[in-house]
């Protein structure tokens, strides 16, 4: 998070995990990304895969 925080100021960051990666989310939750949100999308020959919508807002960025 160092490099964003120095690269891109106050910047908002969003990314998706999968919900079944509890080890990504738990690095994720550590660093101060909240989740925003929950779908489900279907891949074909796999099924239906839960991911975990999360963002770092700007105020956390410049912590």
């Amino acid at each position: 998070m160092s490099f964003a925080r120095k690269h891109y100021p106050r910047t908002r960051v969003v990314l998706d995990v999968a919900a079944f990666n509890r080890r990504a989310l738990a690095v994720y939750t550590r660093v101060s990304f909240i989740e925003t949100g929950r779908r489900t999308e279907r891949f074909e020959g796999y099924g239906d895969v839960e991911f975990v919508e999360m963002e770092l807002l700007d105020t956390e960025m410049s912590g």
